[in-house]
């Protein structure tokens, strides 16, 4: 981690910024759901928090429309947001199943 943060100019003030734009304001920090899970600098938990803060405010918005509240000419990007979580799911999954000694040892 020292490594990503030295060569993206992060340091531990600039990653705890990172992390709380992201997670109060991820639809104007990111352009899709899909950039959230492709950040090289949250963690998957943080990532999984800043999609389901994103999540959240979609359902909210939905909400507040489908109560004759104005919709602004907004599409809803809720299926988006639970699209990126999935793909954050099975990246992670992937990525624990490469890396398990108890995998290697079944398959050897």
């Amino acid at each position: 981690m020292a490594w990503l943060q030295a060569s993206h100019g992060y340091g531990a003030g600039a990653q705890t910024a990172h992390i709380q734009t992201a997670l109060s304001e991820p639809e104007t920090f990111y352009a899709s759901p899909m950039e959230v899970v492709d950040d090289p600098v949250l963690a998957p938990d943080e990532k999984r928090a800043v999609l389901k803060n994103w999540a959240w405010n979609e359902y909210l918005i939905d909400l507040a429309t489908a109560e004759g509240m104005p919709e602004n000419a907004r599409p809803s990007r809720l299926d988006e947001v639970e699209l990126a979580l999935l793909a954050l799911e099975v990246r992670n999954r992937g990525f624990q199943t490469r890396t398990s000694p108890v995998h290697s040892r079944i398959a050897a």
